[in-house]
């Protein structure tokens, strides 16, 4: 989170990792932990524009920010979500000086993509309606405070996404990428970005993944199914590797693997 990372000699050691290795890609989660109540400070503010200086100097075009997380127990979320009118207005008036001044930064020359919920399905206690409506009401903030703001929705696996799909309908002035992470399916079991039930104009990428199934093996099979992102989650349990991502990568370009739908040509899985 902001207050550990950014600054920190880890943070700017993996940018330089990233750089040396052209990957053009980086996630922070979660901007907020919000754990022990509802506090955004002038210090993550001056966080966050600490990240897009250091990911635009490092050259890292493709950036996600995760701003809440519900794949861990958060109290304050959960009731954020069951009480919309009281806690959950709170949590997101909070937030709105936030998403005014950096809800449509690019970092360099890519939109900054913003993920409002980490795993929302971690959240118990509480109805996917109610889950609907606090998403409903963080997007309508960045609408109203940010239009034009690029945002997606960390789910932890694809087969959720038929809960969500309804807001690219629903909001059709919002720029939404589809994202899921890879942890109960092998990538060789999803299924086509053209077999998923999503607008041809949308990009669905895969957020987590596990570095032990394999970099090259999981890049292969994703630009053979038309995602067009693919990160690798990084943690003391999933060894991370920048150098040998971008190995994989020249390989992979090398041998110019095909896509068996001839209309997604452009595979950018540098992520």
């Amino acid at each position: 989170d902001f207050n550990k990372n950014i600054g920190s000699y880890e943070f700017t050691q993996a940018l330089k990792a990233l750089q040396e290795n052209n990957i053009s890609g980086l996630r922070l989660m979660p901007a907020f932990d919000i754990r022990q109540g509802i506090s955004i400070r002038e210090r993550e503010f001056r966080n966050m524009e600490q990240y897009i200086a250091g990911s635009g100097k490092a050259n890292v075009k493709n950036n996600i920010v995760t701003l809440f997380d519900g794949a861990i127990a958060n109290l304050t979320l959960k009731q954020a979500i069951s009480d919309p009118d009281g806690k959950g207005k709170k949590l997101i008036d909070e937030l709105r000086p936030f998403i005014k001044r950096f809800g449509t930064k690019k970092i360099a020359g890519e939109p900054l993509v913003y993920d409002l919920v980490n795993e929302i399905s971690g959240v118990g206690g509480v109805t996917i309606r109610q889950k609907q409506v606090f998403i409903e009401r963080l997007v309508e903030a960045f609408i109203n405070e940010a239009r034009g703001a690029t945002l997606t929705l960390g789910l932890e696996n694809y087969t959720e996404m038929k809960e969500w799909l309804y807001l690219l309908k629903q909001y059709k002035e919002v720029n939404f990428i589809m994202t899921f992470h890879l942890y109960k399916h092998d990538i060789q079991d999803l299924p086509a970005v053209w077999e998923l039930n999503v607008p041809e104009n949308v990009e669905v990428w895969i957020t987590e993944a596990d570095t032990r199934n394999g970099i090259e093996r999981q890049l292969s099979i994703a630009m053979q199914k038309g995602y067009k992102g693919l990160f690798f989650w990084q943690d003391n349990d999933y060894p991370y590797s920048a150098k040998e991502h971008r190995l994989a990568i020249e390989r992979l370009m090398k041998e110019k693997p095909k896509t068996s739908n001839p209309e997604v040509v452009d595979h950018r899985v540098a992520l």
